[in-house]
């Protein structure tokens, strides 16, 4: 990162950098910032949190690898809430929870598999978005704080076609065919920053619905009429081959054929965006990795922000005329957040990129 340092001395705009020596891109959800502007990172390699202050000094780390409270197998999941820092390990389908000093206040597991739990204000929220049956309805949920007193709040049939990246079928003799998807159209759970509204993407076409903070109750239903871009076979074919080249074993123990769709997504990701409103990703037919953005309110309204939309997944959170941008570069091999003026964040950007092509995959090995 020197060509960052550089810039920084060159530009004299007191840009401060966190190097947490993670050696991998940082995904959004790893990331969380609290009212005074210190910062939590969630390092997975070495099973900690570690929490800097508004100009990046390391404050303290906490977590470290084991099975107990206070431990992590496979921490996948920060975020803060009402002064609680909380991470979701997803290996023991628990939540451990702490206060902003790193002081641990329990552990409460998941009760059941494959809820997507957000915390909110006196428990949680939790939806039901896979199932390989397709009688089985999304669904949301309410628990207290301890993830107990399951209560239904609503349901919706699942839509049809909704696409999975791998389906097997029997070849008639010799080797399964695998068949590979590159576009998953799936639902997507997310709550806002405070915990006022959640965000459930329902795959049919632009349909989003807003759920109450509190009550998990729907409040809104965005709806938009954008039409899908039609598929990129060319695109597919490159997918299937790197997935064959980074799953050998898989590509050993099964023919890999591609299952293209006529069309992408309307919608292919939902985030939070750097002003806590509702960030969209499209799809782009020729830049798929760098779709257009939107972000809009709870009403289905456009925002109109004060940092670059096509940034907006890259600017993790804005504090005090400042925006964090996430930064790595598979060269130097290093996560690094900058705290970056709000009129230098594109010049910045530009010259500090964010390969998320250099992600890795994350093997889930329990250990004793």
């Amino acid at each position: 990162m020197l060509f960052s340092l550089l810039l920084c001395l060159a530009l004299d705009t007191g840009m401060v950098e966190i190097v947490p020596e993670i050696y991998e891109p940082l995904r959004r959800y790893e990331i969380a910032m609290a009212p005074d502007g210190s910062l939590y990172l969630l390092h997975f390699r070495n099973k900690k949190v570690l929490h800097y202050s508004p100009d990046g000094k390391l404050l303290n780390s906490f977590g470290k690898k084991g099975n107990g409270p206070g431990e992590f197998q496979f921490p996948f999941y920060l975020s803060l809430l009402d002064g609680k820092v909380y991470v979701n390990d997803v290996s023991q389908r628990a939540h451990h929870i702490f206060d902003l000093k790193g002081n641990l206040i329990g552990m409460y597991k998941t009760p059941e598999f494959g809820l997507n739990t957000q915390k909110v204000k006196d428990g949680w929220i939790a939806a039901q978005l896979t199932a390989m049956n397709p009688q089985i309805p999304i669904a949301t949920f309410r628990f207290n704080e301890k993830l107990e007193g399951k209560q239904e709040i609503d349901s919706w049939p699942r839509p049809k076609g909704a696409n999975s990246t791998i389906q097997m079928r029997p070849s008639g003799g010799g080797k399964p065919i695998m068949m590979f998807n590159p576009v998953r159209d799936r639902p997507l759970f997310k709550r806002d920053r405070d915990g006022r509204y959640l965000y459930l993407y329902y795959p049919k076409g632009f349909h989003i619905k807003v759920l109450d903070g509190n009550t998990g109750k729907v409040v809104n239903t965005i709806t938009r009429d954008l039409q899908p871009i039609p598929f990129d076979e060319e695109y597919g074919k490159q997918q299937l081959a790197d997935f064959k080249e980074k799953n050998r074993g898989i590509a050993m123990q099964a023919t890999l054929e591609g299952n293209y769709p006529d069309y992408f997504p309307v919608i292919r990701d939902i985030f939070i965006s750097p002003d806590n409103h509702l960030g969209i990703r499209r799809w782009s037919a020729k830049d798929i990795e760098n779709g257009p953005i939107l972000v809009i309110d709870k009403d289905g309204k456009d925002v109109q922000t004060a940092y670059p939309k096509h940034l907006a997944r890259r600017i993790m959170y804005l504090h005090q005329g400042h925006g964090w941008l996430n930064v790595f570069d598979p060269e130097d091999e290093e996560a690094i957040l900058m705290r970056v003026p709000m009129d230098k964040l594109e010049a910045t950007a530009k010259a500090n990129i964010f390969d998320s092509s250099a992600e890795k995959a994350r093997p889930m090995v329990r250990s004793n």
